[in-house]
């Protein structure tokens, strides 16, 4: 096992190119909402707008490393809900990005692998859980009128945070708005082979908002299943 301090935007993920965070099939769907963490993320970024010398901690990302396919995976045990949130902050920068070179740059370095042919399934650097797909390759592939139609949160979260950056933008300027973005920070713990993933899973998530017994069972049956079978 392997821990590490990473700033979440400025290293964690850019790190990962060519790499593809996977939400394993065992996992729930996304479900922070702009109520209960979205408002006070936006908080934390306005105070980090404010302070060039502050930094924000996020919390942990528990990963297991895998090769399938000869590609690599890194398979998010615990952390799913932060980590798709700084993906669709990076979409929404891309969508509200002034000019094609800085949205192409925001795509380089967060959204996809350009490595990757467009039909590849590890083109998209993140592939979410089976049940928030359709919303997230929608907001990849900037198709806002169809995810409008939906009542998802990734579809709910996506067009909240473009609101709010937008304001920011407007405000205090792109440049000053991704420094700011870079200073959330994460600790990973990069698990090894021989560590049991099912068990960190289950000892993280039975306690407290945590898992239903139906959702136990779920990671108990599927953590040895694939994502694409």
């Amino acid at each position: 096992m392997e821990a590490n301090p990473r700033k979440i935007l400025d290293e964690f993920i850019p790190e990962s190119i060519g790499k593809q965070f996977v939400i394993p099939v065992y996992q729930r769907k996304y479900t922070w909402s702009v109520k209960k963490q979205l408002k006070q993320l936006m908080s934390d970024l306005e105070g980090l707008i404010n302070n060039d010398n502050k930094e924000h901690f996020l919390g942990t990302i528990i990963y297991l490393e895998t090769i399938v396919n000869y590609k690599t995976e890194k398979s998010i045990v615990d952390g799913q809900q932060r980590l798709v949130t700084m993906f669709l902050i990076a979409a929404a920068l891309k969508s509200l990005a002034d000019n094609e070179y800085r949205a192409r740059e925001i795509s380089e370095t967060y959204l996809e692998n350009y490595s990757e042919p467009d039909d590849s399934r590890y083109r998209q650097r993140l592939y979410p859980a089976v049940s928030d797909e359709d919303d997230y390759r929608l907001v990849v592939e900037e198709k806002f009128d169809e995810l409008k139609k939906s009542k998802g949160n990734v579809a709910k979260n996506f067009f909240y945070l473009q609101k709010k950056l937008k304001i920011m933008i407007d405000k205090c300027g792109f440049d000053r708005l991704i420094y700011a973005l870079k200073r959330f920070t994460i600790v990973y713990i990069k698990l090894d082979e021989k560590d049991d993933a099912q068990q960190i899973f289950e000892s993280i998530n039975s306690n407290g908002e945590r898992l239903t017994a139906s959702d136990l069972m779920r990671n108990y049956i599927m953590i040895d299943k694939s994502n694409w079978t």
